[in-house]
């Protein structure tokens, strides 16, 4: 491979992440639920993606499910949101395959 293939993307990558920053930076500048509902999508996204490499045949539901508990957690007290959120993670966790690491 010669030096300008090896660089050959470098600047869509710098481009994408130059936006990812700006629109990270808007969203956190924003607050509220406008933040919380992104963390939340971000949070199913990689439940979902994590129980996909692990052959989970529900990722996409426990995403989902992922998403929306942590956007419900997050107004509730801590006495409640806690446990919520633990019950969804014992939920998930059930799911997974057994002895089936991400490199097989």
């Amino acid at each position: 491979m010669n030096v300008n293939q090896q660089w050959s993307d470098l600047v869509p990558r710098v481009l994408s992440s130059a936006g990812l920053a700006a629109l990270g930076a808007l969203v956190v500048w924003a607050g509220g639920w406008i933040f919380i509902s992104v963390v939340a999508a971000l949070i199913g996204l990689i439940i979902w993606e994590t129980l996909r490499m692990f052959g989970s045949e529900h990722a996409i539901r426990y995403g989902v499910l992922g998403g929306v508990v942590v956007f419900l957690a997050s107004f509730m007290p801590g006495y409640f949101g806690f446990p919520l959120l633990g019950a969804a993670v014992v939920l998930m966790s059930v799911d997974v395959p057994r002895d089936k690491g991400l490199s097989r």
